[in-house]
Order: structure tokens, then C-alpha cells, then sequence
């Protein structure tokens, strides 16, 4: 277990982004793709006083799209970490539905609009 830990917290240590790739972002580089969100918005949002992830997501839409920030997220929180000081001050957005992405065949099922009961009219 102890050995797994260590390989764990090794990888960890590797695949953190490093503050130089995000500073290296120009202003025009889509970061949100699902909202078309750049760079500049996201700085624009910290110059307007967002302070964690979940007020640069309300002030510019960035992480509201379809993936929920799973795609850009981590992105998103390295550009406010270096303006307020750090990836934990950053914080982490609020989780909301859906939480995963699910195909309309699987909330739908074998249904079929021949199954919905009609009412009979109303007398007159």
C-alpha cells in the first residue's frame, strides 16, 4: 500500500500543470470550449473581483457548458490561482446536474408516445 502511495503521489507530482503553461496562454486561446470563453474573458472576470472558481464560472460562463468544466476546469483554476495566490485559495466549483453526461436512450428506454394515456374530453 505504502508502495502504491508513493507511485501515486509520484505521478501526482509529474502531472500537476505548471504555473508557466498558464501564464503562457495568450489572450485569444479558447480556454472554455463549450461556452467559447478566452483567456481574456477569464482576466477580465478576476479584474471585475472573481475570487474563486465558482464566481469566474458566474461572471464569464466558463465550466457552464455541457462538460460542466470537466474539459477546461483545471485550466480555468490555474489562470485565478496565480491572482489570488495559489491553487487551493482557487478553490473547486460547485458540482451540478447532471453530474455525468447520459445518453437520452438511457432515461428514455423502450418508451413511445403511443404509451401516454389520453384523457378522455372534458363534457361540454
Amino acid at each position: 500500500m505504502a508502495r502504491a502511495a508513493r507511485a501515486g503521489a509520484a505521478m501526482a507530482t509529474l502531472m500537476a500543470p505548471r504555473p508557466a503553461l498558464a501564464a503562457a496562454i495568450p489572450p485569444d486561446c479558447v480556454v472554455c470550449r463549450c461556452e467559447a470563453v478566452t483567456r481574456a474573458a477569464i482576466d477580465a472576470a478576476i479584474a471585475a473581483g472573481a475570487r474563486d472558481l465558482n464566481q469566474v464560472k458566474q461572471f464569464s460562463r466558463a465550466g457552464m457548458g455541457p462538460c460542466q468544466g470537466r474539459l477546461c476546469g483545471e485550466g480555468v483554476a490555474e489562470l485565478l490561482a496565480s491572482a489570488v495566490g495559489g491553487r487551493a485559495a482557487a478553490g473547486f466549483a460547485t458540482g451540478r446536474i447532471p453530474l455525468r453526461p447520459v445518453p437520452m436512450q438511457a432515461l428514455l428506454g423502450a418508451f413511445d408516445y403511443a404509451d401516454i394515456p389520453v384523457p378522455a374530453p372534458a363534457p361540454i
